[in-house]
């Protein structure tokens, strides 16, 4: 079973993985901290285990920092609510400062031989968390379709 490290901060909705990347002060953790005030799941923050297995690619949280979050302006937090079990990854988050980055950013990206569909978001979208809602609920209609 192949398995490395991602450069990304990684939590879980509704049963969805979802890794969040871009550049360092993008805000990758302070929008996972939002989403799990939402009733998400913490899986890591920076850097993310990822496994195949079966076609799947799935995160898992760093053993040595399960449940901590580090916010720059504040250390590390102790996150309670936190994915121990691995989970399946069906998007990637990309976060940017400027537009420009993304115009005509990647829509799909390839881990581990592995598909995985984009959506890229400016940083400082007030609307940001909402959106990221939008994706799980797109997501979630895509596997009804397939059933």
């Amino acid at each position: 079973m192949p398995e490395l490290y991602y450069n990304a901060t990684s939590v879980s909705i509704d049963g969805i993985g979802l890794l969040i990347e871009g550049a360092p002060k993008t805000g990758k953790s302070s929008l996972a901290l939002s989403l799990i005030d939402e009733g998400a799941k913490l899986i890591s923050d920076d850097l993310t285990f990822l496994s195949l297995k079966n076609n799947k690619l799935y995160a898992l949280p760093q053993k040595k920092m399960t449940g901590q979050l580090f916010i720059r302006e504040l250390g590390f937090l102790k996150i309670d609510r936190v994915q121990e079990e691995p989970i399946e990854v069906k998007a990637l988050i990309g976060l940017s400062l400027k537009e420009d980055d993304f115009l005509n950013g990647e829509k799909k990206k390839n881990l581990f031989g592995v598909e995985v569909k984009v959506f890229n978001f400016l940083s400082s979208d007030y609307a940001l968390t909402k959106k990221i809602k939008a994706v799980i609920k797109l997501i979630q209609k895509e596997w009804e379709l397939k059933e």
